[in-house]
This record gives structure tokens, C-alpha cells and sequence, in this order.
């Protein structure tokens, strides 16, 4: 039994109108905010801006503590030293809560030639634009289509 019909996208490159169908899509998702929706009890999805934000300078501290890195380590401390002088932390810090479905499969977006539907939305959940967006880009599922896209 079928209920939405379409089919799930991610075994080939997105052509254009299914890319412009996951913009709208995600667009009039990201629209539901704790503003649109007050007094909405819904949890954070299980990951966030927030939590990656904490997760990434925790287990950079780590590294600050030693004192003499390994090649891949001392890399990979120049590349947190400069993301933390750029303002990329505080912007993170101020993104806007949004409705995120916390699952970045493309293959839980299904298209039947003309619309776009998402589903599976059971991680669902107060996320941020930033954070769905970059986990969907670099979900395996996402690897079809080239960046250049």
C-alpha cells in the first residue's frame, strides 16, 4: 500500500527542479519556528549548531594539552585555530531555532516527477537552519550530487 507516492531521491545526481523542489521544501519547514509554534514541547533533534559547537571545542582542548601534536593533530589545531578567530562560533552561537527533521537521509525525500514530499520524520525536532543544512550536504545519501550542483 502506497500512501505518498514518489520516489525516494539519492541514487543519482538531483536534477534542477528536484533541487529547487528540496529548497522549497526545506525552506517552509525552516519557516516553523518556537515563534510560529509557542508552547510546542518539542525536544532538540539529536544533534544542533549548539551541541556540535561544544562537542568540537571539547575534544579540540584535548589537543591544546599536548605538547608536542602529531603531524595530522598540529593540522588539524591550525585549522581550529582559525576557525576560533573567525566569526563563524558567533554566528553559530546566534542561529535561530528552526524546525529540523534530524535525519539527513535524501532518500527520506520523495519525488514523483512535479512534487517533493519529506517524510520520516520521527527524529524531528528545535534545530537550526546551519546545522540540518550541513548535515544533509554531507550525508552519505547526498554524495550523488557534486558540489559544484
Amino acid at each position: 500500500m502506497e500512501l505518498i507516492s514518489g520516489d525516494a531521491l539519492g541514487d543519482s545526481p538531483l536534477t534542477d527542479p528536484q533541487l529547487t523542489a528540496l529548497h522549497h521544501a526545506l525552506a517552509r519547514l525552516f519557516a516553523i519556528t518556537p515563534d510560529t509554534l509557542p508552547n510546542t514541547a518539542l525536544p532538540a533533534v539529536s544533534g544542533n549548531a549548539s551541541d556540535m559547537r561544544q562537542r568540537v571545542k571539547h575534544a579540540f582542548s584535548t589537543l591544546t594539552n599536548t605538547d608536542d601534536p602529531e603531524p595530522l593533530a598540529r593540522q588539524a589545531l591550525d585549522c581550529w585555530n582559525t576557525w576560533r578567530s573567525s566569526r563563524d562560533d558567533e554566528l553559530l552561537a546566534a542561529a535561530p531555532r528552526v524546525f529540523g527533521r534530524g535525519d539527513p537521509n535524501i532518500r527520506n525525500c520523495l519525488w514523483n516527477g512535479h512534487t517533493l514530499r519529506l517524510i520520516d520524520l520521527e527524529y524531528a525536532g528545535w534545530s537550526d537552519r546551519a546545522y540540518e543544512l550541513a548535515d544533509l550536504i554531507e550525508h552519505p545519501e547526498s554524495r550523488t550530487t557534486p558540489d559544484t550542483t
